[in-house]
């Protein structure tokens, strides 16, 4: 009886981990932390990303850029500020990770 006892003070103390750890956020698939290549690859991305940064178009084809992050390149877009960084965030979030 003690150790039935012992078990189930250990389960019921063990389950709020389990239940949190199950609840947890996924990381998104894609964020202004992507590389460029990796957004202009994936076709809802590109697209968020064309629409929110119109130079960004041309810049989708560049090998120099495919590496960078749109937070990279940040400074070179004078209308690319923290704000707009933090709306693409939250659209590219919405996008679903590609299939493997």
């Amino acid at each position: 009886m003690r150790l039935f006892s012992t078990l189930v003070a250990v389960a019921l103390t063990v389950t709020p981990v389990i239940a949190t750890a199950q609840t947890a956020p996924a990381k998104p698939a894609f964020s202004s932390a992507s590389t460029i290549g990796a957004l202009m690859a994936n076709p809802a991305a590109k697209e968020i990303v064309i629409k929110a940064i119109p130079e960004m178009a041309q810049a989708g084809d560049n090998p120099q850029a495919a590496g960078m992050t749109l937070k990279d390149v940040q400074q070179y877009i004078p209308t690319l500020d923290d704000k707009k960084l933090a709306a693409l965030d939250a659209d590219l979030a919405k996008v679903p990770a590609p299939a493997k």
